[in-house]
């Protein structure tokens, strides 16, 4: 029996005993986007035309730089809108398109039709007009693609696309149309779409559109005063000790750099105060890990970041990347509560590789729901012939199978499930690619079936949300035996998986999920090297990191 590429290792590991504090909700500034210089600015100064130096190739206000927000962590995301001439509603910051599009005039007197067909790249450029780096161009290969990138979404396009996420909408308009329409699509999209208006927080800067908003629709979360208001109720409280009666139950946001000024214990008594009245607390403007490492003492409502992508690494160890020692790889986690991800090396995450035994989660369950497995006891007897690893050299059962990564079992599994019940439930899964090929006792060894990093931790919520088609009995098998650690309150589950070709290991995966008290995370490592590159070597890598981060 062939065994290659993919071997499996056995693992069993403890978490320390600290928890990191409970993350305060982050609010990422349009996305992810190019920032730009703030010096001398003006209500007219095109900012498109004084980006810093390009780090990333996201746009403000895309559902390319909003998913990536998602992606590394942010609990809501700000974008702008504005009401079309035709009754639509775009996502798009400025006023006039003149500076960042190739379009010209006021945006909200232009329809939709128009808007999306521009190119929102356009203007961009960080060196005085040199070159515009993001700017689509129709001779060059991919133009199609970029326009694509560079369009304009709609509300509802952003609404529906990321439909259990939250957003900060801003109106940039102070008129009674704009938001007569704004309200209506809103409202639109929530009774054909089922979006949940209660995930937007709406905001105006003029205050008749923003009790308009409250009144019509009060599921939605409409701050109480605008930038002004919160500036006048802050410089009462310090002149006279308390909060005057327009506070109460306000959000109040304080630039970042003015709270590092007050003392701690003024700060503390500021927030509880504000609480004390049924207001929230947001700190805006934090773009630096440090800024971020300061604030989590404090009990903050929100955190609001013009970088997302600089504070989604902050609680990894500086010196992650000698962790990995002589590996290429990624390192995922996500709070499955919160559904903040931190990440090392994402665009390793997205590369696909052959998932090796960490298959077996999928595949358990789908010799369970075929019938094939009754239990974790179900036994498979030995043929009695010389396997690579001494351990598989007996008869095991479902639950020794997994914890000795036994890959003859796992192929008798599959060849009684079969093919045609196998194709069906991996697709159904949504598992990587979901390429099967012809034969069923090797496709996870050594292909066709991949699967990347990103896609082992949308399997793993999948699994930990019971959104697999298969029934709570065999996800409640699975889920037992994948547990390899029971101690002080925490619970760890995982698998291992190792890519072994030629005598040597060249791929090694460890996923799985942690609960601690209440606190459920969900973690993937995937290592690659010309040898030892395994899957015990990717758990000892996931047990350094994971120490360092509190868990």
């Amino acid at each position: 029996m062939k065994f290659s590429p993919c071997l499996s290792v056995l693992v069993l590991f403890a978490f320390g005993e600290n928890l990191a504090s409970a993350a305060t909700p982050i609010m990422a500034h349009r996305g992810v986007y190019q920032t730009f210089s703030k010096e001398n600015l003006g209500p007219q100064t095109c900012t498109a035309e004084r980006i810093d130096k390009p780090t990333h190739s996201f746009l403000e206000n895309t559902v390319a730089s909003m998913a990536e927000a998602f992606r590394l962590g942010a609990d809501w995301v700000e974008i702008d809108v504005h009401a079309t001439v035709d009754g639509g509603v775009v996502v798009f910051h400025d006023w006039e398109l003149e500076c960042r599009t190739n379009g010209q005039g006021v945006t909200e007197k232009q329809s939709l039709a128009y808007l999306q067909s521009l190119d929102i790249g356009y203007g961009y450029t960080f060196d005085n007009h040199q070159t515009h780096p993001f700017r689509c161009r129709q001779k060059e290969k991919g133009y199609r693609d970029c326009l694509r990138r560079n369009r304009m979404p709609s509300l509802a396009e952003v609404l529906t696309r990321f439909s259990e996420r939250k957003f900060v909408i801003n109106l940039k308009s102070g008129s009674k149309r704009a938001l007569k329409i704004i309200l209506s699509e809103l409202k639109r999209i929530e009774k054909e779409h089922g979006y949940d208006l209660s995930q937007i927080i709406f905001f105006c800067s003029q205050q008749p559109i923003r009790d308009q908003a409250r009144k019509e629709i009060p599921k939605m979360l409409v701050p109480k005063l605008n930038w002004q208001g919160v500036r006048k109720c802050i410089k009462n409280y310090f002149s006279s000790g308390q909060f005057d009666s327009q506070c109460r139950e306000a959000t109040l946001a304080v630039p970042y750099p003015d709270f590092k000024k007050l003392s701690s214990v003024t700060a503390k008594k500021l927030i509880a105060d504000i609480h004390h009245i049924g207001g929230q607390f947001w700190v805006v403007r934090v773009n630096s890990k440090q800024a971020l490492q300061y604030l989590l003492p404090f009990k903050l409502d929100a955190i609001w970041t013009e970088k997302i992508e600089v504070l989604a690494e902050l609680a990894l160890p500086d010196d992650i990347a000698s962790i990995f020692s002589e590996f290429e790889g990624c390192f995922l986690l996500k709070d499955l509560d919160s559904g903040r991800l931190l990440s090392h090396n994402p665009s390793l995450c997205q590369v696909r590789h052959q998932p090796c035994s960490t298959f077996k989660i999928l595949n358990s369950l789908i010799g369970r729901e075929t019938g094939v497995i009754e239990n974790q006891n179900t036994l498979f007897r030995w043929n009695g012939k010389a396997m690579p690893i001494k351990s598989w050299q007996r008869d095991h059962t479902l639950a020794s199978a997994i914890q000795y990564s036994v890959v003859w079992y796992y192929q008798e599994l599959a060849r009684r499930v079969g093919l045609p019940a196998m194709r069906r439930l991996v697709k159904q899964s949504r598992y990587g690619n979901s390429d099967i090929g012809k034969d069923v006792t090797r496709f996870w060894l050594d292909g066709p079936l991949a699967i990347s990093a990103d896609e082992q931790i949308l399997f793993l919520e999948d699994l930990y949300l019971n959104r697999l088609p298969f029934s709570p009995r065999s996800t409640k098998i699975v889920k037992e035996i994948l547990i390899l650690d029971r101690q002080n309150g925490r619970v760890l589950s995982g698998k291992t998986g190792s890519g072994y070709k030629n005598g040597k290991y060249f791929l090694g995966w460890f996923v799985g999920h942690l609960l601690k008290g209440e606190r459920r995370f969900l973690f993937a490592t995937v290592i690659t090297a010309s040898d030892q590159a395994n899957g015990y070597r990717a758990r000892m890598i996931t047990e350094e990191i994971l120490p360092a981060i509190g868990l």
